[in-house]
């Protein structure tokens, strides 16, 4: 579906800088900053941001749990179970020091496609990447699926349970913000403790930064978006990250949000919509690329590694959502949604928060 809007080329700009900032950790440099974090991190927000307001609207159009989660699974699993399945495949054969057939009996090898269950880590395969800068390390992006995921489960949660009634969204907003400032301030540590491998600090940022989304929405009428100040955002975003570096988590569900959607809705870059929607396959298939690529010519140029990594990131990503991604979206229309009916004809103006 062609869309009046730049939403597709920020999602693959952020897929981009996260290719970009993986070069070079990939080839042995540092990654580069933006204040406290790095660049790939900036991209993965981005993608947080984005994903908060478009899952917004996915739950608004239909407010039944079970449609809901079918068209999210839709999304995500079948590009990732066929990402899952090439990995083992490919990398089997020719980069593990065993044979195929060793390889395939050695433990952990069947047992990566368990990644499809998102809240798991089985990111090494027998024998493979073992020599590279970054040793043994197979997909380091799959870890933010689990999150994402975790914020679909919130908001089909406080749709479900009708939370949006006594609780709004920028109350969800300020509250998380409130406990990030804490965070910052304080230099809380959660000593590493994970619920189903998901950290404390990390899913309290991530749900900010989604929920920035979903207020930008939610608000939408409210919200005044104007191409200048939201150039002027990003500009203050950088230099207040460079110039108070611990500041850039809690300046992105402000600066970098508003910036985002005075850019996304102009549709000035929608032509990208045209070539297919592209970011997910580059995320999930961009770091495996990097590694191979770097096992295969030893390359310490980033630059290199992020030109030639990306371009064949690109090209792989394109075969995936033509031939699977946007495939299984088409499945979208055999969901009958008349085994879960809306309660009124009013309800899907009442989920509104």
């Amino acid at each position: 579906m062609k869309r009046k809007n730049s939403y597709d080329f920020l999602r693959l700009f952020a897929a981009g800088m996260v290719v970009f900032s993986h070069s070079f950790a990939l080839s042995g440099n540092k990654e580069p900053m933006v204040g406290s974090v790095t660049l790939g991190t900036v991209g993965v927000w981005v993608f947080f941001i984005l994903s908060g307001y478009l899952i917004a609207i996915s739950w608004d159009q239909y407010p039944r749990f079970n449609v809901f989660f079918a068209k999210r699974a839709l999304r995500i699993f079948p590009g990732l179970i066929v990402n899952l399945l090439l990995t083992i495949i490919v990398l089997g054969l020719f980069y593990s020091t065993y044979n195929f057939i060793g390889f395939l009996g050695k433990p952990g090898s069947l047992e990566y496609i368990n990644n499809i269950f998102l809240y798991t880590r089985e990111y090494v395969l027998p024998g493979v990447f073992t020599k590279n800068i970054l040793p043994n390390g197979v997909n380091g992006s799959l870890w933010t699926l689990a999150y994402e995921f975790t914020m679909y489960i919130a908001i089909a949660l406080i749709g479900v349970s009708k939370l949006y009634k006594k609780i709004s969204a920028i109350q969800i907003w300020l509250g998380l913000f409130a406990m990030e400032v804490l965070i910052v301030i304080f230099k809380i540590d959660f000593q590493h403790r994970a619920i189903f491998f998901l950290k404390p600090e990390r899913i309290i940022l991530l749900a900010l930064l989604f929920f920035s989304g979903v207020v930008m929405y939610k608000a939408a009428n409210k919200i005044k978006l104007d191409y200048k100040i939201g150039l002027l955002s990003f500009v203050l975003f950088i230099i207040a990250s460079i110039l108070m570096p611990q500041s850039t988590p809690i300046l992105a569900p402000i600066l970098l949000a508003y910036a985002l959607f005075s850019f996304g809705r102009s549709d000035k870059m929608s032509f990208v919509s045209r070539i297919g929607d592209l970011s997910y396959g580059i995320y999930i298939y961009s770091f495996t690329i990097q590694q191979m690529l770097v096992a295969s010519t030893q390359t310490r140029s980033p630059w290199k590694l992020f030109l030639a990594s990306f371009f064949l990131s690109v090209i792989v990503a394109f075969a995936s959502w033509h031939l699977i991604e946007s495939r299984a979206l088409k499945l979208k229309k055999k969901i009958n949604i008349k085994k879960y009916p809306l309660e009124h004809q009013s309800e899907q103006v009442d989920s509104a928060w």
